[in-house]
């Protein structure tokens, strides 16, 4: 015979173990839930960067644990308090009979072995608990300090960048100050440029028509040196000739020569011939004898060899006026 608030009891017990599992099931699904979504994560197929779900992870355990140990907490408690308070007293135990059989007892000791196992369970994980409460301390420790950490270079990172945006700010400046010196020295070449391209088409254009006129003045000196080259010809011919006529002359001079030198020859023999007779008047200038002085005689009266008579010499005076 079992008293019907110890089976009561019992009964609440189970029920509030049946809620544990519930709850238990939904901190399973919350797990399940936040592993797969890593897994997405690990797959590219979430678009969350490493921060996000880094912060996402730690977010879901801590909200996993803080659920989990609170309800266990809770539910320990409850289940302590139960025991306690509602245990029945004897007299109640004797006024109240339950009819039990063989199966029921059964039922009843594997409850109590339930309970005991889950009790030892309970109390194994109400230390986990405890140790798993310290870590989180500790781990918000950490995190504060991680905290400080991270502001403190999320500070220094700031003050960099503001340099580093000076810094950039400076340089385009500077840059944009050297590109429009560049855009001014590039119109002043092109200026430049388009002036002494015009030079330099003046020049090509007075270059061409310098080159027509010496182009005409080389035909010209062609044709002139045609005409000098034809002359040239001429002159060498002309002059061939003059050769050929200048040997002839020295030729004819040279027989004239010969000719002269046997007639002179010829004279003097003569001269000799006459100079060897006897004769009263010879003219030394002619060498004739035996003849009156002429016009053409060079001699001077009284260089005669002979002593000319007056009356010869005026013969020979009417003889020169004649």
């Amino acid at each position: 015979m079992k008293c019907y608030l110890e089976v009561a009891d019992i009964v609440l017990k189970v029920q509030k173990i049946e809620q544990i599992k519930e709850l238990l099931q939904k901190v399973l699904e919350d797990i399940d839930s936040t592993k797969n979504k890593c897994t997405l994560w690990i797959e590219e197929k979430e678009n969350l960067s490493y921060t996000e779900i880094k912060e996402y992870i730690r977010d879901k355990s801590s909200e996993i644990l803080r659920n989990y140990f609170t309800t266990a907490g809770i539910n320990i408690g409850q289940l302590a308090d139960s025991s306690q308070s509602s245990e029945p007293s004897a007299e109640e135990n004797r006024t109240i009979p339950f009819s039990t059989s063989s199966s029921s007892c059964f039922d009843y000791q594997s409850l109590q072995d339930k309970y005991d196992t889950l009790s030892s369970n309970v109390s194994s994980q109400s230390k986990q608990f405890k140790k798993l409460k310290r870590k989180l301390k500790d781990q918000e420790t950490n995190n504060e300090f991680l905290e400080e950490k991270i502001l403190k270079v999320t500070q220094d990172l700031e003050g960099k960048f503001v340099d580093f945006s000076k810094n950039c700010t400076q340089e385009l400046h500077l840059a944009s100050c050297f590109m429009s010196q560049l855009q001014t020295q590039c119109q002043t070449l092109t200026t430049e440029f388009k002036e002494n391209e015009e030079k330099q088409d003046t020049k090509i254009n007075a270059l061409s028509k310098r080159t027509e006129e010496v182009e005409q003045t080389f035909q010209e000196n062609n044709k002139t040196t045609e005409n000098f080259l034809q002359k040239q010809e001429f002159l060498a011919k002309a002059l061939e000739h003059i050769n050929i006529l200048e040997k002839e002359v020295i030729e004819v001079k040279e027989n004239q020569y010969k000719q002269f030198k046997s007639v002179q020859t010829i004279e003097k023999e003569m001269k000799v011939k006459r100079l060897k007779k006897i004769s009263e008047f010879i003219c030394k200038e002619t060498g004739i004898f035996d003849v009156p002085c002429v016009a053409a005689c060079h001699h001077i009266i009284g260089h005669h060899e002979q002593q000319i008579s007056e009356g010869g010499e005026a013969d020979l005076y009417n003889q020169l006026v004649d």
